[in-house]
């Protein structure tokens, strides 16, 4: 098995912080290509459900679920640092 970061992954860890690496590692694939093209790709929810075969409000409310995901994992990886 090719153990190297696929692009996404490679320019991922270029351009984010360890903390968002880590945090994003905890989602599922589909959670990360919805997170991309929604907010790095900066895609229209429409285009986004056109993508992944979709309606818009499934859309819509599978990145809701990962944004909040990535917010919890994100304060739960800061406060450990904290402490």
């Amino acid at each position: 098995a090719d153990d190297r970061p696929n692009p996404l992954q490679a320019m991922l860890g270029e351009l984010l912080s360890e903390e968002l690496e880590q945090a994003l590692a905890t989602l599922t694939p589909e959670q990360r290509e919805l997170i991309w093209m929604a907010d790095v790709e900066g895609l229209p929810y429409n285009e986004i459900a056109e993508r992944v075969h979709a309606p818009v409000g499934t859309v819509r409310s599978r990145l809701h679920r990962a944004h909040k995901q990535l917010r919890k994992t994100l304060e739960s990886i800061n406060s450990k640092r904290a402490a």
